[in-house]
């Protein structure tokens, strides 16, 4: 593992982390997660509240396409709760991880173009966000009761977000990230 990232990650999550519960005080934290590519090309955080997700929801509803198809705030933030782009505090403090996407950005450019060495780095880099969320849910800044850690990604099956949300979380907080996943689009 690359220790230089790994620091500087910790450092720039913790430091997104703090700034979030400071901004959003009185907010109910539902979600904390570091956010990539599908290759594993940079990190920013995305962190999500009740009260954010419920005005995403707002704002499609606002939106006649998105009214018609989800008709009620429920169905709405159902949809949206798992969607991180779409979320307001996404990337909320990304100028945070300038430095460790400029480690990044230097370890891929020591990366030859086999598969075996690409697939050790993406394991690589993947790891280290693990580590650095798991040291955040265990300095239990966020309650880890209610609170879901993940490394999320754009173009991402529920089954890959399952897959690696096991491994940072309790088992209740799994099941009910499982229900979660199994009830959007149930309404529809």
């Amino acid at each position: 593992m690359n220790q230089q990232l790994l620091d500087e990650l910790e450092s720039a999550m913790i430091t997104a982390c703090l700034k979030s519960i400071d901004k959003h005080a009185g907010e109910t934290f539902y979600s904390v997660s570091l956010y990539t590519s599908g290759e594993y090309g940079y990190f920013v955080d995305s962190i999500a509240t009740l009260e954010g997700l419920k005005c995403a929801a707002e704002r499609y509803l606002n939106e006649e396409g998105f009214r018609d198809k989800w008709k009620t705030m429920a169905v709405a933030m159902r949809e949206l709760k798992w969607s991180p782009s779409d979320l307001p505090y996404h990337c909320e403090f990304e100028n945070e991880f300038r430095r460790v996407n400029e480690i990044v950005q230097k370890i891929w450019q020591n990366v030859d173009d086999s598969d075996e060495h690409f697939l050790d780095t993406c394991e690589e880099i993947h790891e280290t966000g693990v580590v650095v969320l798991s040291s955040i849910k265990n300095s239990r800044i966020f309650d880890h009761h209610q609170v879901l850690f993940n490394i999320l990604k754009g173009d991402q099956s529920d089954e890959e977000r399952l897959a690696i949300a096991e491994h940072l979380n309790s088992k209740e907080l799994i099941e009910r990230f499982k229900s979660d996943l199994n009830e959007t689009d149930s309404d529809l």
